[in-house]
């Protein structure tokens, strides 16, 4: 299957024109990849706006700026880790790009930085304002220890 279908099942039209689309497009495939959905190991590193993939951003301009879409291996159950990534990209109250920011941003620093729940809070709410709201931290907290993101529960 490729990226760009991947992410038309997801959220729609890969587009890479603006920073808030090429920050979704890495946290919607960081996303999918922790879920198992799809099965290559793109590298993520922590940067400004959370889990940041150069493979990744390379991949979506490769295929907006030349047509080249990547193909990758997909899980057996892939299309109900789709169905789990739509619900959960639909649980936030903010904008969703945000909302899965949020999301991916919190999962990175648990998982690979190991950060307790206090700690993460903190560490959010220095990285960026709109993360700034306990409210939502504590929701989006609840998202990631769910059985919507039970495949996530490891963290």
């Amino acid at each position: 299957m490729t990226i760009s279908s991947i992410y038309n099942e997801t959220i729609g039209k890969v587009d890479m024109s603006s920073l808030e689309d090429r920050i979704t497009f890495q946290k919607v495939l960081y996303i999918l990849k922790e879920l198992g959905a799809i099965k290559e190991n793109f590298p993520f590193g922590w940067y400004i706006f959370g889990p940041y993939s150069s493979e990744i951003t390379k991949i979506g301009f490769d295929f907006v700026e030349r047509g080249i879409d990547r193909e990758v291996r997909v899980s057996d159950d892939f299309w109900s880790k789709i169905t789990k990534f739509k619900e959960l990209a639909h649980v936030g109250k903010i904008e969703s790009n945000k909302w899965l920011e949020l999301l991916a941003s919190m999962h990175y620093l648990i998982k690979y930085r190991k950060l307790e729940k206090a700690e993460l809070f903190i560490e959010l709410s220095k990285h960026k304002s709109y993360f700034n709201n306990r409210e939502l931290l504590e929701k989006a907290f609840k998202v990631l220890n769910s059985n919507l993101f039970e495949s996530l529960n490891s963290i």
